[in-house]
């Protein structure tokens, strides 16, 4: 589907100016409203303008999940650089390293120069500056992050979040849960729902690698969207003690079998669940599939994304480039690993074994 591309900040300024005083983030007591939000980072932006940072340069986020590393994140980007998301690299020359005290302390004395957002004198320094939202020659080619050395860019990052948001239909009314471990390379969730006007709910450090946890969260958030693992998705059913205030479950990952989806439902009338494939390696999701409660054989793989040129020779799935991935971009067709057919109808589904 051709889309005019566009940035992946523009949209999140845009929320935050016509609404203000909705809630953006919340974790645990804490809550910040766009406004706040929007502010916090406009001023560290200022701030790390001032090591230099703009379109086609880039920061290192070493902090831990958190407000912190969202406001951080949202700096980087309204500076028109890119970030590369954990720390340091020997296949990056960032300008600098945003991180905190805690977690300067375990980074190399060499390096930097360390931007130490919890330091005394960096916050008086940051909120000096001026609230409003920097200007920068950005466009939709300019990288919105460095990952494994490869330049991301907006427009492709764009569409990511434009296709979830066509699949998914998020308002200002939804929380999200976002429970991504430290290092998160594509926040696609985070930033979905910042664009979308939603509340984003950051769950504790760590419980991204506890279902009950998340479940937990989830229930006293009344979260409404949270994405998984396969592995985690009955657990996380089970766990709820019932549907709450959850509308979608987004299950990501290679494999999704049918006992699971059915005990999902089980656990969980009534609230929607979307497979997501992703083959291990690239990063942002290929298809789409609602799962419907009482399916019969393998749950489908789903529909290609607006951006994802998919094809299948000899039932294995491959994805034609340029697509970013974690060992460096897809320039031709990549062959994924996943054996899939398609059907009648342009939908892809795992194929027999053989």
């Amino acid at each position: 589907m051709a889309l005019p591309p566009t940035t992946v900040i523009g949209p999140v300024e845009a929320r935050a100016a016509r609404t203000p005083g909705a809630t953006a983030l919340v974790a645990g007591a804490a809550t910040l409203t766009y406004a706040g939000l929007n502010t916090r980072a406009n001023r560290l932006a200022r701030h790390l303008a001032g090591f230099g940072l703009g379109p086609g340069t880039c920061a290192a986020l070493a902090l831990p999940p958190g407000p912190r590393l969202v406001v951080a994140l949202l700096a980087v980007l309204k500076t028109g650089a890119a970030y590369v998301p954990t720390g340091p690299a020997p296949d990056t020359a960032p300008l600098c390293v945003v991180t905190d005290a805690a977690t300067r302390a375990f980074l190399p004395a060499a390096g930097g120069p360390y931007v130490v957002v919890d330091d005394p004198r960096v916050r008086a320094r940051t909120a000096a500056q001026l609230p409003t939202d920097p200007g920068r020659a950005l466009t939709p080619h300019h990288p919105v992050a460095v990952l494994g050395g490869t330049p991301v860019p907006h427009a492709w990052a764009d569409v990511q979040l434009r296709a979830l948001q066509g699949c998914h239909g998020l308002t200002a009314a939804d929380r999200v849960l976002y429970a991504a471990p430290a290092g998160d390379p594509w926040p696609a969730d985070l930033l979905w729902a910042l664009r979308e006007g939603a509340t984003v709910v950051l769950a504790a450090p760590g419980t991204d690698r506890d279902p009950a946890a998340l479940a937990r969260t989830a229930r006293r958030y009344a979260a409404t969207t949270v994405r998984l693992a396969p592995e985690a998705l009955v657990p996380f059913a089970e766990g709820t003690g019932g549907p709450g205030a959850l509308r979608r479950v987004l299950c990501t990952g290679e494999e999704l079998d049918r006992a699971a989806a059915d005990r999902f439902h089980r656990a969980l009338p009534g609230v929607g669940l979307h497979r997501h494939h992703r083959p291990a390696g690239l990063l942002g999701d290929l298809t789409h599939h609602h799962c419907a409660p009482g399916g019969q054989g393998p749950v489908p793989l789903g529909r290609p994304l607006w951006n994802a040129r998919l094809s299948v020779r000899d039932e294995v799935l491959y994805l034609a480039g340029p697509w970013p991935a974690t060992d460096g971009p897809v320039t031709g067709s990549y062959r994924t690993g996943t054996r899939a057919v398609w059907d009648e109808t342009g939908t892809l589904w795992p194929a027999a074994a053989p």
